[in-house]
């Protein structure tokens, strides 16, 4: 993982981490802590308040209290540093004399914005952010770069999504999409040995299935949680219907088995650049989205791939869910050749009605237990 030089030298190899104070950050950095020696740095922007390393490390504590490590409390302390900057800071590389010189960069930090209106702020954090972090890693005489991105920069394509670079000309379907296929760009052009990690939709860990988050499922569920509250009684709706294809898979991954495979496999002698983290035992539309209504306590759902055929309820509950209908459509199949050559079967995680159900009412028991307590 680009930790010869400093391994040579009798030092452990120092990584830059971004996005620590995020879910799949948090995770990548107790991930480090677990498989390797190394010291870690992250970048935390200074925030009013409480300073920057007191954020992380509360970050990380309730990550470990969530994943049940707890273990790795001390080396948080002995081995995790901050790096106070902003990765839209057209300077951000002359921050390389405070950072020292590192060996490698995870670079895990991006906005999840994803509507036009956003667009400006969505491309300066995920494009123009990557290629300041990029500029960084240089500056510090990193060896390498590895980038957390999205399976999703897929896009509109459907078939077999194979793991190398985007192709020219792929529509996306939304702003987020787009920057995330343009920061892998940055990555390709650094120069750098680069790695692009893409992640499907990521949720909790395996054992425990809590999750620091409220993007992605967490952004799904906290939709279908405000509809019913809007309809006040949901029994007494008529069946809804939702446009969406019943074979379309619905690909959910733990976080921790999305950071221990990448991490893994930058530890590996892989050579490739691009790694598909999905699961390769994928849920479908037409086994858990009725399991999602019926813990609402909604009717079974009937579902067409004609908007048309939306009544006016039906046109509700798609407003509130219109950024996650476009992944309910379609037929795409991530392949692994590359990821697999490392980790093997690792990412086959059992999935299907009793996930969903699983994840659906660990997330609403959370939702009770912060409402009960004042949060949120």
């Amino acid at each position: 993982m680009g930790a010869e030089r400093n391994s040579l030298a009798g030092m452990k190899p120092h990584v830059l981490v971004t996005g620590a104070t995020g879910f799949v950050g948090a995770a990548l950095v107790l991930e480090l802590l677990e498989q390797t020696d190394f010291r870690v740095t992250c970048m935390v922007r200074e925030r009013e308040g409480t300073p920057p390393i007191d954020r992380l490390r509360a970050q990380l504590l309730q990550a470990m209290t969530h994943y049940e490590s707890t273990y790795l409390e001390q080396d948080m302390i002995d081995r995790v540093d901050v790096l106070v900057g902003d990765l839209t800071d057209p300077r951000l590389s002359e921050q390389a004399s405070r950072l020292g010189p590192v060996d490698s960069v995870w670079h895990s930090a991006a906005s999840l914005k994803y509507r036009d209106r956003d667009m400006d702020e969505v491309r300066l954090h995920n494009v123009k952010g990557a290629a300041h972090v990029v500029e960084l890693a240089k500056a510090a005489g990193a060896a390498e770069i590895n980038h957390i991105s999205t399976a999703y920069v897929s896009g509109l394509r459907s078939g077999v999504i194979p793991e190398e670079r985007v192709p020219v000309g792929t529509e996306t379907n939304n702003q987020y999409e787009r920057s995330k296929v343009d920061g892998e760009a940055v990555m390709a052009e650094s120069g750098l040995h680069h790695r692009v990690f893409r992640p499907s939709i990521v949720i909790g860990h395996s054992r425990t299935l809590a999750a620091d988050s409220s993007m992605g499922v967490y952004g799904f569920l906290r939709e279908m949680d405000r509809f019913v509250r809007a309809v006040r009684d949901p029994s007494e709706l008529p069946t809804l219907t939702i446009n969406a294809d019943t074979t379309t898979g619905i690909n959910l991954i733990p976080v921790d088995l999305v950071v221990s495979s990448a991490v893994s496999i930058a530890k590996s002698d892989s050579r490739e650049h691009y790694f598909h983290l999905t699961n390769g035992a994928e849920a479908v539309v037409r086994d858990c989205l009725p399991v999602v209504c019926e813990l609402y306590g909604l009717p079974a759902p009937r579902f067409t791939t004609d908007a048309s055929e939306l009544g006016r309820v039906d046109r509700i509950l798609a407003r509130y869910l219109d950024f996650y209908l476009p992944y309910l459509g379609g037929e795409r199949v991530f392949d692994r050749t590359n990821t697999d050559s490392v980790v093997g079967s690792r990412l086959d995680y059992p999935s299907g009605p009793p996930l969903a159900r699983a994840l659906v009412r660990t997330w609403q028991d959370e939702q009770s237990v912060e409402s009960a307590s004042g949060v949120g």
